[in-house]
């Protein structure tokens, strides 16, 4: 209809436009009809039941499921020692997920085993609209009735799956934490995996985890792959794999959650050592390995001039830990360290890819010479033998670097360099250097600065005691800070820094440190009462300068600020004698 309206609306000078608009509008058409006929092509059949085992003479289900095709279904195929008790029951559905339809149509049969056992149900071929399909097999226990074996699977567990039971020492092992579930509302909360020793391990990066439908023991599920590990062994034995432990939660009720927990059982993998004698050359465990040894694609190599020397291995298996063979490389190239570059690939299958060694030559001197690797081979675990990797030599031509310009250098061989020891002429063994007469180290000022650390250290410590003593002792530390205060105040009253309410205040906060009065209960009275244990004239003195402080802040014609600190400091003295 879209394409209709747009050729109405258009008028014969924009027919090139009128082309380009249908032509697009086919395109999308194809691609939509090929995406849709893509859609419909994943076509299936598929027996399930709904319990694996079973119970001899109790009634189970068994449905025959047929995804994206039609056929005609009349009576379920027959089975030996399985009979038929009523159905079909027929169930279909249609699914469009991101603009892909699938449909599925199923039917369902009640039915018994007469004898206890593994019942075959065996791979079946039905005719449909899209050619025959073939259903698998399956296996059905059944168990008398009773019986321990009777009970139904686990409706949530966690699973640790591996690919092999035994391999060799660093050959690859494909571990699998997978979660199963029967159960519909649950949230996986959080699972942890285990801490593996005695193993390299490299983890299959992919999609996060999710629920897939599947089929097992002819038993629909629900399976999520939390994580996929590739394993290297590097130590013979057995290798437990152990502690993936799964939390979440089943929805029992729009307000309610039931807790759920699964440990996965225990793995054990047997580790084997490689087979005797093992050479000295050998790189690893691998598959299909091979070594490529070559140049750069230069002709001719200059002298003095940087050339690139290539080593290369590729195949499957963990080739992050192939290193650098020890090459036996002429006297006169030069040669550094090899540049490593992987391009390494991690899946299912395991590893596999190349790692490359580029190594920096530089030729000093002209001449032909023949670059061989040392002896190299490797342990290939399909194969269960050592296969030996022989790369050819590869044979280097260098000339005489020619320079048109500026002076010319030339390098002799090394091999022609034979004396060493004339290289040191150039040190002067006769100085005008004299030994200092008053050396620092060793003199006063040297051992003077040593003291001061511990010295340091020796009055921090008595200050800290005596903090920790004055904190003990409340009283002692109140007299101390008052005679601090007292003395700060006749400073500053000399100097005629000071008025009488800041020397009454420390006066006062003096006398009451010392005699142990709270400031609460100070008064005079208080005041003759603690001071009746000195003598008359110290009593009075202190009494008289209470008197003289405090009637000086309001009283006209009071006495010097100065003249009253002298008379207080001498009485502080007096009463502290």
């Amino acid at each position: 209809m879209g394409i209709m309206k747009l050729n109405t609306a258009m008028q014969v000078p924009f027919q090139p436009a009128l082309r380009m608009a249908w032509r697009n509008a086919l395109s999308t058409f194809f691609v939509v009809l090929s995406l849709t006929t893509s859609a419909f092509a994943q076509e299936s059949a598929t027996v399930v039941v709904d319990r694996n085992p079973v119970v001899v003479g109790q009634a189970f289900r068994i449905t025959f499921e047929f995804k994206g095709a039609n056929v005609q279904f009349n009576s379920p195929p027959k089975i030996e020692g399985l009979r038929y008790l009523s159905g079909p029951s027929t169930s279909s559905s249609t699914q469009i997920i991101n603009g892909a339809m699938s449909s599925k149509r199923g039917y369902t049969y009640s039915a018994v085993v007469e004898q206890p056992g593994t019942l075959r149900i065996p791979a079946f071929s039905f005719k449909t609209n899209k050619g025959r399909l073939r259903s698998e097999a399956i296996a059905l226990k059944a168990v008398p009735q009773g019986s321990k074996a009777s009970q139904p699977p686990a409706q949530f567990e966690a699973v640790i799956e591996t690919n092999k039971k035994k391999v060799h020492l660093g050959e690859p092992v494909r571990v699998q934490y997978r979660i199963y579930n029967r159960m519909d509302a649950v949230d996986v909360r959080n699972y942890s995996f285990p801490e593996l020793s005695g193993v390299w391990k490299e983890n299959v990066e992919g999609e996060d985890p999710r629920w897939e439908n599947t089929i097992l023991d002819g038993r629909r599920v629900q399976v999520a792959t939390v994580r996929t590990d590739i394993l290297y062994p590097t130590r013979t034995g057995n290798l437990e794999i152990s502690g993936f432990n799964v939390e979440a939660q089943m929805r029992v009720s729009f307000f309610n959650t039931r807790p759920l927990n699964a440990n996965a059982n225990a793995v054990s993998i047997e580790v084997l050592p490689l087979p005797s004698p093992i050479p000295a050359s050998s790189l690893g465990t691998f598959r299909k390995l091979t070594a490529t040894w070559k140049a750069d694609d230069k002709a001719e190599a200059k002298a003095n001039e940087a050339i690139n020397i290539t080593l290369e291995f590729r195949g499957n298996g963990n080739l992050g830990l192939i290193g650098a063979p020890e090459i036996n490389w002429p006297k006169d190239l030069e040669v550094f360290d090899p540049e490593i570059q992987d391009r390494i690939t991690t899946d299912l299958d395991g590893q596999r890819g190349r790692r490359t060694l580029t190594y920096l030559v530089i030729p000093r001197a002209e001449g032909s010479y023949e670059l061989s690797l040392p002896e190299l081979s490797y342990y290939d675990h399909g194969l269960d033998r050592f296969v030996t990797l022989s790369p050819p030599p590869i044979a280097l031509n260098v000339i005489g670097n020619e320079q048109d310009e500026g002076p010319a250098f030339g390098f002799n061989s090394k091999t022609d360099v034979t004396i060493l020891t004339r290289d040191m002429r150039f040190i002067r063994t006769e100085t005008d250097l004299k030994p200092r007469s008053h050396p620092f180290f060793g003199g006063p000022l040297h051992m003077a600065l040593l003291g001061f650390p511990p010295l340091g250290l020796l009055m921090g410590w008595a200050l800290r005691r005596r903090k920790i003593r004055e904190g003990r002792n409340p009283t002692l530390l109140r007299r101390r800070q008052s005679r601090a205060g007292l003395k700060q105040a006749l400073m500053q009253a000399k100097k005629g820094a000071s008025s009488f309410d800041e020397l009454g205040q420390a006066a006062h906060e003096f006398l009451q440190g010392q005699l142990g009065i709270s400031r609460s209960d100070a008064g005079m009275e208080k005041y003759r009462e603690a001071l009746s244990g000195h003598d008359g004239k110290t009593q009075n003195e202190w009494l008289s300068l209470i008197q003289t402080l405090d009637q000086g802040r309001f009283a006209p014609g009071a006495p010097d600020v100065a003249d009253v600190a002298d008379r207080l400091e001498s009485a502080a003295k007096a009463l502290e004698s």
